[in-house]
């Protein structure tokens, strides 16, 4: 199995997936991913199962991404969340403090 942490940009989010994360939370992730994807000219795009360029979850590469408990394991989480980004993307106000 490939081992993604070693060759991606990885962000965690502080607690429990169990316990779920209110909007601001996922709005935050959201502009980090965003202005992530800006800053190393990465595709706009979910990666489905860590193929191809763009961005994906823990659980979405099952063990290569270290079976971690995942927020995102919930199918209508994960497309928030993607929709989220999208938008954080097509507004590109990201603070300025994310390009240094």
């Amino acid at each position: 199995c490939v081992a993604f942490n070693s060759r991606s940009a990885n962000i965690e989010m502080a607690g429990w997936a169990e316990k779920g994360y209110a909007s601001a939370e996922w709005e935050v992730m959201a502009e980090l991913v965003a202005a992530m994807l800006h800053i190393h000219q990465i595709p706009l795009r979910w990666a489905r199962a860590g193929v191809g360029p763009g961005f994906c979850s823990h659980f979405d590469l099952g063990a290569a991404g270290g079976n971690h408990s995942d927020p995102t394991t919930d199918p209508e989480v994960w497309q928030q969340f993607v929709a989220r980004v999208t938008a954080a993307c097509a507004r590109g106000d990201s603070p300025a403090i994310y390009g240094r």
